[in-house]
Parts: C-alpha cells; sequence; structure tokens
C-alpha cells in the first residue's frame, strides 16, 4: 500500500517517467530551509560552490533534509523501504538571461544499477519566465542518447556542459511548474532541459538522488552513498558520515574524499571537473 502516493501517481511515474508537482515542504519549511541556504552563502562565500555536489555532508540542514519523511515517503512508493541517498545538491539559476541546461539524461553519467531516481524541489515558484524544467514525457524508454561536451557552454548550469547530440522529436516537450516547497521526480534517463532565467529573481532549485540499497555502482569503482531510511543488507557503497557542524574542517574533509570517488566514476574518460571544484 503506497504511503504517499496513489497507484495512479505511480503509474503515471512509470509510464510518463516523471511525476510533478508533489507537495513535500510546507510554505513555514520552505521559508526555513531557504533561509538555511542564504546564510550560508553569506557566511561561507568560499565554499558556496561545494553545494553543487554532496550539500549534505557540508550542513546538517541539508542532511535532514534529504530524511524529511515526506519525501522519503514519496521515494519509498517508488524504490521499496530501504534507502540510500547518493548526494543532494543545489542548482541556482542566476536572472541572467543566459544560464540554462541543454536537453541531456543524468543517467547517462551516474552509471547505476538499477539506476537511481532523482527529485527537484523548488525553494522559490518555479516559472516559465525563470526557466523550469521541461519533460518529453515518455523519452526515458529511448535509452541513452549520445551526449557530446565538446564546444563547452559557459552558460550551461551543468557540470560538463553535456548535451544531446542526437536528432529527436521535443515536440511533445511539457513545462514542469513547480510553487514553492513542491517536487518533481525523474527517472535518469528523462530528457530534459531548462530555458534561461529571464526574470528579475534567481531560480533556486535543490536536489537529491535516491537509489535502493541492492543498487551497484560499475565493477572497478566504488561508490558513497548514504543510508536514510531502512537497512542496508547489501553494503555496495562505502558510508557516508553525518556532518559534525556546517562547513566544518571534519565536514570539508568528508566533503572532499566523497566527493573525489564519486567524480571518479561520474568523470571518468572527461576533462571537466564538478563545478564544486573550480
Amino acid at each position: 500500500m503506497p504511503k504517499r502516493l496513489s497507484p495512479q501517481q505511480v503509474q503515471r511515474f512509470h509510464g510518463d517517467g516523471f511525476l510533478a508537482p508533489v507537495r513535500v515542504l510546507s510554505e513555514e519549511q520552505t521559508d526555513h530551509y531557504r533561509g538555511c541556504l542564504e546564510a550560508f552563502e553569506t557566511r561561507y562565500p568560499q565554499h558556496v560552490a561545494k553545494l553543487d555536489v554532496k550539500a549534505y555532508l557540508l550542513c546538517p540542514w541539508v542532511n535532514e533534509l534529504v530524511r524529511l519523511a515526506s519525501i522519503l515517503d514519496v521515494i519509498e512508493d517508488l524504490i521499496g523501504p530501504n534507502v540510500l541517498c547518493a548526494s543532494s545538491y543545489f542548482r541556482v539559476k542566476q536572472p541572467d538571461g543566459r544560464s540554462h541546461a541543454g536537453w541531456h539524461q543524468d543517467g547517462k553519467y551516474i552509471r547505476l544499477e538499477p539506476d537511481l531516481i532523482l527529485i527537484i524541489v523548488a525553494f522559490n515558484e518555479h516559472t516559465t519566465q525563470n526557466g523550469c524544467l521541461r519533460f518529453i514525457p515518455g523519452s526515458h524508454r529511448w535509452g541513452y542518447l549520445n551526449h557530446s561536451e565538446t564546444n563547452p557552454d559557459p552558460h550551461s548550469i551543468l557540470d560538463r556542459q553535456q548535451h544531446i547530440t542526437d536528432a529527436f522529436d521535443d515536440s511533445a516537450a511539457v513545462n514542469v511548474l513547480l510553487k514553492p516547497g513542491e517536487m518533481s521526480i525523474h527517472q535518469p534517463a528523462m530528457v530534459h532541459s531548462s530555458a534561461p532565467n529571464c526574470s528579475k529573481h534567481r531560480r533556486i532549485a535543490w536536489i537529491a538522488d535516491y537509489l535502493p540499497t541492492h543498487a551497484r555502482a560499475p565493477v572497478g569503482h566504488r561508490q558513497v552513498a548514504m543510508l536514510v531510511r531502512g537497512v542496508d543488507e547489501y553494503h555496495h557503497f562505502e558510508a557516508d558520515p553525518v556532518p559534525s557542524g556546517e562547513a566544518s574542517s571534519e565536514a570539508l574533509a568528508a566533503w572532499k574524499r566523497s566527493v573525489d570517488m564519486t567524480a571518479a566514476t561520474i568523470y571518468e574518460g572527461s576533462e571537466a571537473k564538478p563545478l564544486a571544484y573550480r
């Protein structure tokens, strides 16, 4: 029996490859966590770029976010009761009329078996004007298309500035409009993009990657994740620690170790580096 989603919503997620919107934060919670982000940006400007990956290792409040029952109940409905979180990060799109994400598939580089699922929670309203996500329903069944990192786009918010080079039909694409505190969920093979932010305010998206404990990384690679619900009887991933404090020396060291291990897989064969390293 699903905890949060109806059978129809579960069916829609598997059929379309995504589901939105799902309310997971109240107005008060959204204001609180957005305030935590803004306070971190003010206190630790030298570490803001690190929020691009594994933010739950730097901030106790992000560690709290990835464990919220309102989110995990939805995740459990889709992948079962034993859940790992592989990363949590922010994508902040500035109101410059240029920052965007080209058409891409997240799972092209994540390389887990079975794949994880990704959530995006709006910390402010996501509209067509400020560059909301665009999904092509059913595109998760196309398989992984060819991507290119050549001719890097300095205005891409993606780490590798990657974009799909195969021809495909985007005429059925839909805009994913979210109110603050609402979430979208998508499968890693979903073809998606987001247009430039042409509003007067930045668009703030908080993202987390969840997977079942029986998932595996490619042979020869060891990855790191955090158990956030249930039990892990497989131990395919090394365990990420709970942060000792916001941007503490211990948290920074744990962040560096975990990101190095993750990057060895995701950036294998690429000259690109995580935005957090730049």
